[in-house]
């Protein structure tokens, strides 16, 4: 099965009921989050370098940087497919949708 998790969610889960929950909530934690942000983990998530640049810009670094932290730091979280979607008018304001299938045991 196929599961979205955008960037723009921000709701935490604190009753989680299965591994699938628990997967997809440390995806939404790795896209929102920025390395060196983490004390004891700098190289944990998202390129900070990517902010203020251009959509088209980025579009496939955002996908590769995905690809690898994922397999870094949740490997139970297979990426299908990334989108970006404009959020305004600007090309610097979008939205990260990732799309996964979670390899739960």
């Amino acid at each position: 099965m196929i599961y979205e998790v955008s960037s723009n969610e921000t709701s935490i889960n604190y009753k989680k009921q299965t591994v699938v929950e628990d997967v997809l909530q440390n995806v939404r934690m790795i896209l929102g989050t920025y390395k060196t942000t983490v004390p004891l983990s700098r190289d944990f998530a998202m390129d900070i370098s990517l902010i203020d640049k251009r959509v088209p810009d980025v579009r496939n670094e955002i996908a590769a940087i995905m690809l690898d932290v994922l397999k870094k730091y949740e490997p139970r979280a297979k990426l299908k497919s990334v989108e970006i979607k404009n959020v305004s008018d600007s090309y610097e304001d979008y939205e990260i949708i990732l799309y996964l299938e979670v390899m739960a045991k």
